[in-house]
């Protein structure tokens, strides 16, 4: 488990403080990216490049979690002007309407379920397995098309 010091000396339990996260997973259509944007027009969700400087921060790990098609995604967050350089990994679901399986995720990073945090947009396919398995999660309006871009990715608390 990594910890952050706060302060000089010894430290105790009111300056220093665990950090349990230790890997963001993002779902990406309707997270990241509009899911009714097939030109690729509208930008990422806002805040988001604020947010994966502020994991990389942090030292945590950032991947995706999308159904589609890996290397589409890529495409596509390109496009949009997300560089593929924040991600350490890409991980192709199992397609809707199966939920997602977050035990892929955790055996890549060699982890155990608090130390994810799973952000997505859709309760049953992103939130609930999240959930079942023990991790954090953000639950965040479906980002879809103009209008939508309303959420704030860099308000989120990391645990």
């Amino acid at each position: 488990m990594r910890t952050v010091g706060c302060g000089d000396g010894e430290a105790d339990g009111a300056t220093r403080r665990a950090i349990e996260t230790m890997v963001v997973a993002l779902d990406a259509y309707g997270t990241m990216l509009a899911t009714e944007d097939p030109d690729n027009e509208l930008p990422p969700r806002k805040g988001l490049l604020e947010f994966l400087d502020r994991c990389r921060s942090l030292q945590l790990r950032i991947c995706t979690c999308s159904d589609n098609d890996t290397d589409a995604l890529k495409c596509d967050m390109r496009e949009t002007g997300i560089p593929l350089e924040y991600f350490d990994a890409f991980f192709q679901m199992e397609k809707a309407p199966m939920p997602k399986d977050f035990r892929p995720i955790l055996d890549h990073y060699i982890i155990r379920p608090p130390h994810l945090i799973v952000i997505g947009d859709r309760w049953d396919m992103d939130i609930q397995p999240a959930i079942s398995l023990g991790c954090h999660y953000a639950h965040i309006r479906e980002y879809w098309g103009p209008g939508s871009n309303d959420v704030d990715l860099n308000k989120i608390l990391i645990p």
